[in-house]
């Protein structure tokens, strides 16, 4: 009994430190300083690893591994910091340094808690997570309605929260409650989590659980025998055939309630939400520097001071303004980092869907799937947030060697 309660207490200090700078980050702000305050129990779980295994139980295949990591992730920006040239000082070396320790011990905690006996299921850690973040979500949700209400016309922020921000927390939720037995409970929880990411106009998040939904029932699919499968297959098309009438209101809805595609800003005709211009300069900046990047956190317009005496490229609103961040984890990571260290989270997270394929460990692989298509839409690098610590758990559950996955698992 003391065992399990041992593993319960691990699994609850684990969920807490990931889910306790998401309250903070939500109530008191995203300043480097309050992040550094937030993140503390990344550092203070890892010590606890420490003292509960003795040992961090990593070959040394893995140390070199994150060695290469981390000097192909520091060094462009060090370099780009000392170089003299125009975005020098823009470059945020103690910001880097901070990143790269706390998520060095948080990568080290996931690995210590996977290498303990009877510690492996992710499963039942998600489904901590998510219970941990439910009284927020709610809270979130009940503001979100008010300020719905009160300012329909504009997209709520609850709390000053980003929808971004808030939307990668729901997605976070909603991995664990994929795990809870009652399917009613779950069928509702889905139904409500599509809603709340409508109502924040998250776009990116409704597709990433629809994602999740489709491949999932895709699997559910092919695990049906002959006669069950003929039979969903004329129930869909039944369904189909019902819905073909009510085409254009059901078009319309989608069109002008969730995805606004007819949008003059946020339509098809918007790049992306206006997202293509960044994501262009960006590139025209790996471009011009291929291998150093242009340095960690350095947007690619907070060095435009170069081009402002080229009025006809200039683009005037763009300078400075957070709206045109780069919404995209792998643009970004190649923009500011150089093609090394994109090479290595390219083939990293390759090699880990792959793994998972291979192993048929299905859901792992959906959820990571999800994620990956989260972050390409949002301004993520390799952050501390709670979606990229989900991503690094699963990559760490893949490349810990002295931590088989189980096929049953999931």
């Amino acid at each position: 009994m003391s065992i399990r309660c041992t593993h319960n207490l691990d699994r609850l200090l684990l969920a807490f430190s990931i889910t306790f700078p998401v309250y903070i980050l939500t109530f008191v702000g995203m300043q480097p300083i309050t992040q550094g305050f937030a993140y503390l129990p990344y550092s203070i779980i890892f010590f606890y690893f420490c003292y509960r295994t003795r040992n961090l139980f990593f070959s040394k295949s893995f140390i070199l591994f994150w060695v290469i990591f981390l000097v192909a992730w520091m060094t462009p920006s060090i370099i780009n910091a000392y170089s003299g040239r125009l975005e020098s000082d823009l470059v945020r070396l103690p910001v880097l340094f901070v990143h790269v320790a706390y998520m060095t011990m948080l990568l080290f905690s996931f690995g210590m808690f996977l290498s303990l006996k009877n510690n492996q299921s992710i499963k039942t850690l998600l489904l901590y997570i998510s219970i941990m973040l439910a009284p927020l979500l709610i809270t979130l949700l009940l503001k979100t309605f008010l300020m719905e209400y009160d300012h329909p016309e504009l997209r709520p922020s609850p709390f000053g929260a980003s929808p971004h921000f808030v939307g990668e927390v729901l997605l976070v939720f909603f991995f664990g409650v994929l795990f809870i037995k009652t399917n009613w409970v779950k069928a509702l929880i889905i139904v409500a989590t599509l809603l709340f990411l409508i109502l924040l106009e998250n776009r990116a998040g409704v597709i990433a659980v629809l994602i999740i939904l489709g491949l999932m029932t895709l699997r559910w699919f092919f695990n049906l025998t002959f006669i069950h499968k003929k039979n969903f297959v004329i129930l869909l098309i039944g369904i189909f055939l019902l819905i073909i009438p009510f085409y254009e209101i059901i078009f319309n809805f989608i069109d002008h309630h969730i995805f606004y595609l007819s949008s003059d800003s946020r339509g098809w005709g918007s790049g992306f939400t206006k997202r293509f211009f960044p994501w262009l300069r960006a590139y025209e900046s790996f471009q011009a520097h291929p291998w150093l990047g242009v340095g960690f956190w350095v947007k690619p317009y907070g060095y435009e001071l170069a081009h402002i005496f080229d009025f006809r490229s200039y683009c005037w609103e763009s300078y400075n303004n957070p709206a045109f961040d780069i919404h995209s984890f792998w643009i970004r990571v190649l923009a500011e980092n150089g093609l090394f260290l994109f090479s290595l989270v390219v083939g990293t997270i390759g090699y880990c869907l792959f793994k998972l394929f291979k192993l048929k460990h299905w859901m792992l692989l959906i959820i990571m799937l999800s994620i990956l298509f989260y972050l390409s839409f949002v301004t993520r690098h390799l952050t501390l947030n709670i979606l990229n610590a989900s991503l690094y758990l699963i990559i760490m559950a893949v490349f810990l060697k002295t931590t088989p996955l189980r096929r049953n698992e999931f």
